[in-house]
C-alpha cells in the first residue's frame, strides 16, 4: 500500500515536471504572466479557474472574482496560462496588499447569505424588487424585474443601470422569475446586491434561492440554495 502511494506521488511528480518543460506549457505561463499585468494596470485583478462550473465565482482567500479560462478537458497551455496568471497576482498581492476593489472585508456576509439575509431582515424590511426601479443607497445603480430573451424566449429577468448603461441579468439556474423577489442592497462600497426569491416546481415552492449580484460586472458571485424542509407526519395514536 504504502509503495503504490509512493509511486503515485513519483508519477505526479514527473508529469508536472514534464508539463512545466513543455514548450507549450512555458508559452501558457508567459501569457498568463502578461495577462496578470494588464489585469493589475487596469484594476481588474481575477483569479484564473478551469474545470467543471460551479455556484461559486468569488476566491474566498483574496475576494477576487473568479474567471473560468476553460473546461474540465485542458492541456499544457492552459495549465501553464492559470498558473503564469494567479502566481503573478498573488506575488503582486504579498507586496502590494489587497487591492481596494476586492470584496475580502465582506466575506462572511457573502458565504453566508442566508444568514445574513435571516439577520438583517429582523432589523430591517428588504427591498420587494418589482417593475418600478429600486435605487442603491449611494444612487450608483438601480435593479428593476424585466423580461430577458434566452433563446428566443421571453424569460424572467433583472435589469441593472449604472449611470447611462443598463444590462439585462438572467436569473441562475434559467429561473423563470416575475414577482416575489426580495432584494437588499450591499454594504458601502461592496457593489453588491443580495437577492432572493422562491425555487418552484411543478407548480409548489421546492425551495429558496440566495444570490450576490456583482453590480460592477452585472454577473452574479455566489449562488445559495436551501431546500424546503417537508412538513412531518403525525404518526397514528
Amino acid at each position: 500500500m504504502k509503495a503504490t502511494f509512493l509511486l503515485a506521488l513519483a508519477l505526479c511528480a514527473t508529469t508536472h515536471a514534464e508539463e512545466a518543460d513543455s514548450p507549450a506549457y512555458k508559452d501558457g505561463y508567459a501569457k498568463g504572466q502578461a495577462e496578470a499585468e494588464v489585469a493589475i494596470a487596469e484594476k481588474a485583478a481575477t483569479i484564473y479557474v478551469y474545470g467543471m462550473p460551479t455556484l461559486n465565482a468569488l476566491d474566498k482567500e483574496t475576494g477576487l472574482p473568479l474567471t473560468s479560462i476553460a473546461g474540465c478537458i485542458v492541456g499544457d497551455a492552459v495549465r501553464g496560462r492559470d498558473h503564469g496568471y494567479n502566481e503573478r497576482i498573488r506575488e503582486w498581492i504579498k507586496v502590494e496588499g489587497l487591492p481596494d476593489y476586492s470584496r475580502k472585508p465582506w466575506e462572511k456576509e457573502l458565504f453566508n447569505q442566508r444568514e445574513y439575509f435571516t439577520t438583517r431582515s429582523k432589523k430591517e424590511q428588504p427591498f420587494a424588487l418589482a417593475r418600478r426601479q429600486s435605487i442603491s443607497p449611494d444612487g450608483k445603480y438601480s435593479l428593476k424585474l424585466c423580461e430577458v430573451r434566452v433563446a428566443a424566449r421571453a424569460r424572467g429577468g433583472i435589469c441593472l443601470q449604472a449611470g447611462d448603461e443598463e444590462c439585462q441579468v438572467q436569473f441562475p439556474f434559467g429561473d423563470d422569475v416575475r414577482q416575489a423577489v426580495s432584494l437588499f442592497w450591499g454594504p458601502e462600497r461592496s457593489d453588491v446586491a443580495f437577492i432572493t426569491w422562491a425555487q418552484q416546481g411543478k407548480g409548489t415552492v421546492t425551495g429558496q434561492r440566495f444570490a450576490v449580484l456583482d453590480l460592477r460586472t452585472a454577473k452574479w458571485l455566489r449562488v445559495e440554495v436551501a431546500e424546503a424542509s417537508t412538513p412531518k407526519k403525525r404518526e397514528a395514536n
